[in-house]
């Protein structure tokens, strides 16, 4: 793609909603190949829920997770087709299945076995834990350490994703997490419950952190200048402009309809 060094990312929970992928489904045969794939694996109506919701079925991890890849996995086969390959991959959370498809290290339907029991499992795991996730803003990655390291015995809220330098996502139980919030106003910083941010900063993980300012951060310093948002939705988008404000040194394009397939066609053969 002319003289840029093009990084593929691609997003995970939180990006789902219902009508994704609709254009890129009925436009081209590999998408509905990899979405009746997945809902083999799955044994569920993954398109369906995809096109129609409702919104509460669609994000639940065992349907949400499967339901997502299959898209990414769909516009990786495009971007392929059509003679692309990235310099550098990564994938927020769920995201990084996507990525090591696109690195070459899974294949399509290692991929979606892998995601398809990862969501099961997270599925099954939420309905016995009564705990959720809280996302802080304004108070940066030491300052949110600190106050966890100040926690009384028996409270373990901890950091599931570092996705900005003032957006960190706190889990753990709910008697931990309230508790926090209060240290948290006190020292300055806002804690946010509201549903729908929680999941645009990606709502749950399996065991270990999110470090996606790390990421991005690595990937600018290598000299990326345009980041391909490969699958449904703008999540990434907003991180990116978080994470580097002067959006004059790099460019950002989401790769979700076969408008945006037009678009890169057409600027490689200008």
């Amino acid at each position: 793609m002319g003289n840029d060094i093009t990084a593929w990312i691609f997003p995970g929970q939180g990006s789902q909603f219902p009508g994704m992928g609709r254009e890129l489904y009925s436009s081209f045969p590999t998408v509905r190949l990899i979405f009746a794939l997945a809902e083999e694996i799955s044994g569920e109506p993954l398109w369906q829920y995809s096109l129609h919701g409702p919104a509460e079925t669609l994000t639940r991890t065992d349907i949400l997770q499967p339901a997502v890849t299959a898209l990414n996995l769909g516009c990786i086969a495009l971007l392929r087709e059509a003679g692309y390959q990235p310099q550098f991959v990564g994938g927020h959370s769920l995201g990084e299945f996507s990525a090591l498809h696109a690195a070459g290290v899974l294949s399509v339907e290692e991929t979606l076995r892998l995601v398809v029991a990862r969501g099961k499992l997270m599925h099954e795991a939420a309905a016995k834990v009564d705990g959720g996730m809280i996302a802080v803003k304004d108070l940066g990655i030491e300052g949110v350490e600190r106050l966890l390291s100040q926690q009384p015995e028996g409270y373990e809220a901890c950091i599931a994703n570092h996705n900005a330098p003032d957006q960190i996502v706190l889990s753990g139980d709910w008697r931990s997490l309230h508790a926090i919030e209060s240290r948290i106003a006190e020292c300055g910083g806002f804690a946010a419950t509201d549903a729908d941010e929680i999941r645009a900063a990606m709502r749950r993980q399996m065991t270990s952190p999110v470090l996606w300012q790390s990421i991005i951060g690595g990937m600018l310093k290598a000299g990326v200048t345009l980041f391909l948002e490969v699958g449904p939705g703008k999540v990434l988008r907003g991180l990116l402009r978080r994470n580097c404000p002067d959006e004059s040194a790099y460019k950002v394009r989401s790769i979700d309809g076969p408008r945006a397939l037009q678009f890169l066609e057409t600027r490689v053969t200008q």
